[in-house]
């Protein structure tokens, strides 16, 4: 064989490799040449339902022209300026979503009555017919633009979308929105040609997420009202991962956008640990929240907008499929990072590319899932990946298979209930830690308040050869604030160091005796 031979016989392989385990992916698109920005505010439910399935088709069709709607809250306006700035992508401001119509040339409607359900019918189909939702209400309007119906789904569910189209829906993906969300993650819905539904938790849902290719992701969220468990754990068992993300906008537009390398600032160095010293590190939880990150999580100052950010060690969770979602947004979120003296530092959110419970993920599948994240913490710069599940610390088996992944460090195990259940116990495999979580700050749970975390930690071993010398703390985002880690770090004693996660895992990994 010659050489040109051989490169062509190794190329073929790779495709190949590449096909048999390929990274998730959203439907690309090329950068936009410009960006036309209209403000929901300005727009009634009905018409920004419509932009919203619009701006979906122009993300699937590579339009040279996107669409971006301004929330006026969160990051949302940071994001779109950031475009301009750092990617050279210029937009403008419309109040007219009419025009935004005409200047599409999309031809045809898909008619839906709000108030029957019938919006999520209409949103999936837009996805595969090329033609814009419009509400009834409306009609009048589009025809003046000169839009046509192509089909009426007054009156028809989402099983009526399943039983006529099903085929057509890509089987990777599947959106869970409820219909009172006028324009909240439908433009992504209509990108990726992905069925969009909510019917709670019923057995149509399981019949939808048994149809889905196996380590496939549900975008949204689902009926929450007794517990999130009663539908992660049914996705799980069918080997899907949820991205929590019922109120993002602009994801079809954002995932087109090509960055450089994602790139943490912290140092990958190993440090040596001082005697008669406790360590702790804090994490924010939730950092699986799709949008939650592109929301407030960016602007409040509760959390990354906080005065209080870069005067201490901080760890924060982040999704590594915002890689794919929306990789300007977490090149900003490495970009404008504390580093120094001290830093932020970010892990992978619960339980790895999305939420879900690994003890009860099919094994085939969750072998798949675990091969994938190791990729894209590799891709994304992470090294810690954290863990939800019910009493599975010590399924060592279970953990294998996450710790025979180069790119995975450590574990941190999150009981689903309580989170510090297991008190910083630390399980290990292949010579790697599972960490479990010994405190919490959660507001209204007992024990997890300030002065009882102060009095625990302070009265904690100094001892950086045992489990015992180290605490891992969560910090509940929707009750705590980096104000409130800020008063517990103000009160630890001298002779304990707040470290950033991975510094953590490093000497809990030199120094545990194990």
């Amino acid at each position: 064989m010659n050489n040109r031979k051989k490169i062509i016989s190794w190329m073929t392989i790779l495709l190949i490799l590449m096909a048999c385990h390929p990274l998730y992916t959203t439907a690309k698109a090329q950068d936009p040449e410009h960006i036309y920005v209209i403000k929901t505010s300005e727009m009634s439910a009905e018409e920004a339902t419509m932009i919203a399935t619009l701006q979906g088709l122009l993300a699937q069709q590579n339009s040279k022209i996107q669409l971006y709607l301004d929330r006026e809250y969160g990051g949302y306006q940071t994001w779109l300026k950031d475009l301009e700035e750092n990617y050279g992508i210029p937009y403008s401001y419309t109040d007219n979503p009419w025009e935004l119509v005409k200047k599409s040339k999309i031809k045809d409607y898909i008619l839906f009555k709000k108030g029957d359900d019938s919006i999520n019918s209409a949103t999936s189909l837009a996805g595969v017919t090329g033609a814009i939702a419009v509400e009834e209400s409306l009609v009048g309007k589009a025809e003046f633009y000169g839009l046509k119906e192509k089909m009426d789904v007054r009156g028809k569910d989402e099983k009526w979308v399943k039983d006529h189209y099903w085929p057509q829906f890509k089987k990777d993906k599947i959106v869970e929105q409820k219909e009172d969300f006028a324009f909240q993650l439908r433009d992504f819905a209509v990108k990726e040609k992905s069925m969009i539904f909510y019917d709670g938790n019923s057995p149509f849902r399981s019949e939808l997420m048994e149809g889905l290719k196996k380590d496939s992701t549900a975008f949204g969220w689902g009926d929450a009202s007794s517990g999130e468990d009663q539908f992660i754990s049914p996705s799980s068992k069918a080997g899907v991962f949820t991205i929590p993300s019922d109120h993002a906008s602009n994801l079809s537009m954002l995932s087109s956008i090509k960055t450089g390398p994602l790139k943490q600032k912290t140092a990958d160095t190993k440090r040596p640990a001082n005697k008669n010293t406790h360590y702790v590190t804090f994490l924010m939880t939730d950092g699986d929240n799709v949008q939650w990150l592109l929301g407030d999580f960016q602007s409040d100052n509760r959390w990354y907008s906080s005065k209080e950010r870069g005067t201490f060690n901080m760890g924060w969770g982040i999704s590594p499929l915002l890689s794919e979602l929306a990789p300007s947004v977490m090149n900003w979120y490495y970009e404008s990072a504390s580093h120094g003296e001290h830093s932020d530092q970010f892990v992978v959110g619960p339980s790895g590319n999305g939420y879900m419970y690994p003890s009860q993920y099919p094994e085939k599948e969750l072998n798949k899932h675990v091969k994938k994240l190791n990729q894209y913490m590799g891709k994304t710069d992470l090294h810690i990946a954290q863990i939800i599940d019910f009493n599975s610390l010590e399924n060592k088996s279970l953990w294998n298979k996450y710790t025979s992944q180069k790119n995975i460090d450590a574990l941190f195990y999150l009981e689903y209930s309580r989170y510090d259940t297991h008190k910083g116990k630390i399980v290990w495999s292949n010579d790697k830690p599972i960490i479990s979580a010994r405190e919490m700050l959660w507001s209204g749970l007992a024990g997890a308040d300030e002065k009882s975390v102060i009095e625990s930690i302070n009265s904690a071993p100094r001892n950086p050869e045992s489990e015992q010398g180290y605490t891992l703390v969560l910090v509940h985002a929707w009750s705590k604030s980096l104000s409130d880690v800020k008063t517990v770090v103000e009160q630890l004693n001298s002779d304990v160091e707040v470290v950033t996660p991975e510094d953590f895992t490093s000497l809990i990994k030199e120094n545990v005796t194990h």
